[in-house]
C-alpha cells in the first residue's frame, strides 16, 4: 500500500545563502575522519580535514577532499598518505585509518569559480613548527575578493525579484 504525503505549511519566504569558504591559500589542518561515499563517480573516499579557528565564528572549519581507494604513486590517496606518514604504502601493506586521524598536514585550498565552494587542491606534509593558517599572498587575496564581489553582485540583483 502506497503512503501519501500530507500537505505541509505553505512557504511564504526564501532567504538567499552563500557557502562558507576559506580564501585560497595554504592552511594548517588535521585529518578528522575518512568516509566512504556513493557518488555519481562511484565509490569515493571523503577525507574530512579540520582547520582550527578558521570558521567565521572562530571554530574549526571542515574541508573535504575526494579520492578513490588507489594508493599508488600519482593518486590522491597515495600522495595524501605519504604526506601524513612520510612514506608510501608497499604493495599489499595495510594501514589503519585510525593511524592517520589527528595527523597534522598543510592543506592547499582553492575556490571553485563555478560553485563558489572550496576545493582541496593538495595535502602536504605538516610545517616544521605548528602554525596558524597562512594568509594568502596579496595577489591571490585580491583575486578572491574580486571573485566574492562579482558573486555577491550577481546575487544582489536577485533580492528584488
Amino acid at each position: 500500500m502506497a503512503t501519501q504525503n500530507t500537505p505541509g505549511a505553505p512557504v511564504t519566504e526564501l532567504v538567499g545563502t552563500e557557502p562558507d569558504v576559506l580564501a585560497p591559500g595554504v592552511y594548517a589542518g588535521t585529518l578528522d575522519r575518512i568516509e566512504e561515499m556513493d557518488t555519481a563517480f562511484g565509490q569515493r573516499l571523503a577525507w574530512r580535514f579540520l582547520v582550527p579557528g578558521a570558521a567565521a565564528d572562530g571554530s574549526a572549519f571542515e574541508l573535504t577532499g575526494w579520492s578513490n581507494r588507489k594508493t599508488h604513486r600519482g593518486t590522491k590517496t597515495g600522495d595524501w598518505i605519504e604526506a601524513m606518514t612520510g612514506r608510501r604504502l608497499g604493495k599489499g601493506e595495510a594501514l589503519q585509518v585510525d593511524d592517520l586521524v589527528g595527523r597534522n598536514v598543510q592543506l592547499v585550498v582553492k575556490v571553485d569559480e563555478l560553485s563558489g565552494f572550496n576545493r582541496l587542491e593538495d595535502v602536504l606534509p605538516p610545517a616544521k613548527a605548528p602554525q596558524a593558517p597562512v594568509a594568502p599572498d596579496p595577489e591571490t587575496e585580491a583575486a578572491f575578493a574580486a571573485f566574492m564581489a562579482q558573486r555577491n553582485a550577481g546575487t544582489a540583483g536577485n533580492e528584488a525579484a
